[in-house]
């Protein structure tokens, strides 16, 4: 099977496709690094939702206020006619009210329960090695983080920190994090320093990680996010997409590459983790020292596409022009682009260059890429 099969993995998780395109499907992942980090994404979220709680309680007094409610309604009266006389409403008028008030309450009931399912306001500790501080109290079993307290670690302790229903973050030794929000549709943690790495199962951007230098947003995926001592962040991710933005700097990182982020700067260009020291090097002089776009160039190869389009995207006038004749004399254009149409900014060629290097779907639910010069939330 050529190309990328992506838009096949739902139906082949679910078990919808036929034996033919079932057996294309599996000698493709065989193959494709790309499809089976969407493949173990998806089916790390499927297995998520399954351990999820089958029924959420709503609060003791919720029945109460729908009670009042539904009285009120059986003793409501419509208009009055000219003798002065109040008139019932009909009693099948009077049933469907009823009902419908009773419907509109248990939707509301399951709503409320979902959101303070989802927003709850302490997060469970996992101790995993030694003896973390946990809101400045030595821990030694399991524990709760609320908003606005830290969790730090020391060279001996490890933790895990489940992030409400959605995923968890094991916090490496000599780390140190806070919880900034717990809200059902912003879940989102301070790194200061040290390394956690972070498994989100949910829908992009729930899930935020504030560093001194960037905000990692999660689109769905597995990754790791390192803070050394003068606030600079390394970002590396193993599955899915992570968008490292701050300000109107953002850089979208896929599964299998990494990304530089400096405190004052915002984050650099991605980086293929198999990337030499050379490359990896140029591009920090690039992206944060002044340094030369043609040493970047000269050290990138065919496995460096996402790496010069973010160069492109970036790039203006005959810098522009350089990188795309880097970049196509590397990696085959997809078909029916032309130089001229992706320089003149043909949204059509655009999007066929990003969906060919991987930078269209962002996540399992097929996430649409958002413009990246939209800033961090």
């Amino acid at each position: 099977m050529s190309g990328h099969v992506e838009h096949l993995l739902h139906d082949y998780i679910d078990g919808f496709l036929g034996p033919d395109e079932r057996l294309s499907v599996e000698l493709h992942l065989d193959e494709c690094a790309r499809c089976r980090m969407q493949h173990a994404t998806l089916t790390s979220l499927v297995a998520n939702t399954h351990s999820l709680p089958r029924s959420i309680e709503p609060e003791r007094d919720l029945w109460s206020g729908i009670e009042r409610r539904i009285e009120k309604t059986h003793v409501a009266k419509v208009d009055l006619p000219r003798n002065g006389r109040a008139k019932s409403e009909p009693a099948r008028f009077r049933s469907v009210a009823i009902w419908l008030t009773a419907a509109a309450a248990a939707v509301a009931a399951v709503s409320v329960g979902i959101n303070f399912y989802l927003s709850q306001p302490s997060w469970d500790v996992v101790i995993l090695q030694g003896s973390p501080v946990v809101a400045e109290r030595r821990v030694e079993g399991d524990a709760k983080l609320r908003r606005g307290e830290w969790l730090e670690t020391d060279e001996s302790s490890r933790a895990r920190l489940d992030v409400g229903v959605i995923g968890h973050v094991d916090v490496a030794p000599q780390t140190s994090i806070q919880i900034r929000s717990t809200e059902s549709t912003d879940h989102r943690i301070a790194l200061a320093r040290g390394t956690i790495e972070a498994s989100i199962f949910a829908p992009p951007r729930l899930f935020f990680v504030e560093t001194p230098s960037a905000t990692a947003i999660d689109l769905g995926c597995v990754y790791s996010l390192s803070v050394d001592s003068v606030g600079t962040s390394l970002l590396h991710v193993k599955a899915g997409y992570v968008e490292l933005a701050d300000g109107g700097r953002v850089s979208v990182v896929p599964a299998g590459w990494m990304c530089l982020a400096r405190p004052g700067s915002g984050p650099g260009t991605a980086f293929s983790a198999g990337a030499p020291s050379r490359l990896r090097e140029a591009l920090r002089r690039y992206d944060f020292e002044d340094g030369s776009l043609d040493e970047v160039l000269a050290n990138t190869d065919s496995d460096d596409g996402v790496t010069l389009w973010q160069l492109f995207e970036k790039a203006e006038g005959g810098d522009r022009e350089r990188v795309y004749d880097r970049l196509t004399s590397l990696v085959e254009p997809p078909r029916g682009v032309t130089r001229e149409g992706v320089l003149s900014s043909n949204p059509a060629m655009i999007t066929a260059w990003q969906d060919g290097l991987g930078l269209n779907t962002y996540s399992w639910l097929g996430y649409l890429k958002k413009k990246t010069s939209m800033s961090a939330p």
